[in-house]
């Protein structure tokens, strides 16, 4: 009896023994898996980072080290000048993104205008596409050159709108009132 007793740890030592090396053999063959795919993934992941950068026309590289290489690219931009109106709170890039103009006192109740302008700056480092927006308003007040097709602008271009508020014959009730519209700019980054 003494004998199987000692077989029988003898077999499950040389079970622990093959179970040991068959777990050995698993962990080198997914450690060299992982090490032989790393390259691939490694390429696939360049290569769909040198597609993004081809289809935004930009540089999406990165910075290692002490050695930076150029930023990707950046869209933004914001109203830089208005020439009647009061500029909005600047934004994260320090452009403001509105404007808003009130007219001056209105003294008749025959029809007229208010022009004002703004300049919008591409400060972006690619091309961009602006857009306009003002206030909705109602006759008999108008937005003049409403409404505003957007404007492709290059990088660090600015685009001038000749905007303001015109009207048709007012009644007595708008005679001596004022009128405040606000125009916001964006561009392809919605800000």
């Amino acid at each position: 009896m003494f004998t199987s007793h000692r077989s029988r740890n003898r077999q499950r030592g040389q079970g622990l023994v093959e179970y040991g090396v068959i777990v050995a053999l698993i962990a080198v063959i997914a450690i060299g898996g992982v090490a032989a795919m790393s390259g691939s993934v490694s390429a696939a992941i360049d290569g769909i980072s040198s597609k993004i950068t081809n289809v935004t026309g930009g540089n999406a590289t990165t910075s290692e080290g002490d050695n930076p290489t150029e930023q990707p690219p950046m869209v933004s931009c914001g109203i830089t000048a208005s020439a009647g109106g009061q500029l909005g709170e600047p934004g994260t890039n320090g452009y403001a993104q509105s404007v808003t103009f009130t007219t001056p006192m209105i003294m008749s109740t025959q029809p007229g205008s208010a022009p004002f302008s703004f300049t919008v700056l591409n400060a972006g480092s690619i091309p961009d596409v602006l857009t306009v927006a003002s206030d909705v308003i109602t006759p008999p007040w108008s937005i003049i050159g409403a409404p505003f097709a957007p404007v492709t602008l290059a990088s660090g271009a600015t685009y001038v709108y000749d905007t303001g508020v015109k009207w048709t014959e007012l009644g007595n009730a708008d005679f001596g009132t004022e009128f405040t519209v606000t125009w916001t700019v964006s561009c392809g980054g919605n800000q």
